[in-house]
């Protein structure tokens, strides 16, 4: 129904059902100290960064997004060499950011053909942070809908 056609503003209530679920997230964050270059070990940000993370939490091999890469001198810098890093299924490197950050968030999103629903969560609680719903913009197709999901 177009909304200028409506009396009143449609409204949508999603709210995430709470579960007893293990916590498996695809990213974590780990707090590192990396060395600081000098003279006689003058090895590259990234290295001593993986090096930290090795001997810190035992994460070997990581790949680096170049992106990341490009903003890593800064983050190493602007945490005094104190960095939190988000690392995907223990293998990339993904995120850096100086200092100590404690908490990462997760967006479940859920696609209906009536409405679509986001929850952020919390991913080292599984808590649910906040949520929001709205319309399906594609609900004006009807049963077309339907036919146009793969499963």
């Amino acid at each position: 129904m177009p909304p200028d056609s409506q009396v009143h503003r449609q409204v949508v209530r999603k709210r995430a059902e709470v579960h007893d679920i293990e916590l498996d997230p695809a990213v974590r964050v780990y707090y590192v100290e990396v060395q600081e270059p000098d003279m006689h070990d003058p090895a590259g940000d990234l290295r001593r960064l993986k090096e930290a993370l090795e001997f810190e939490w035992r994460l070997e091999d990581l790949d680096c997004d170049f992106d990341v890469l490009h903003g890593l001198q800064k983050a190493l810098r602007d945490g005094d060499w104190q960095v939190t890093v988000a690392v995907h299924e223990d293998r990339e490197i993904v995120a850096v950011w100086p200092g100590f950050h404690d908490r990462a968030f997760g967006l479940a999103v859920d696609v209906g053909s009536t409405t679509i629903a986001a929850h952020l969560c919390d991913l080292s609680s599984g808590e649910v942070v906040a949520s929001s719903g709205v319309m399906n913009p594609q609900i004006r197709f009807g049963e077309d809908l339907m036919s146009r999901v793969s499963y």
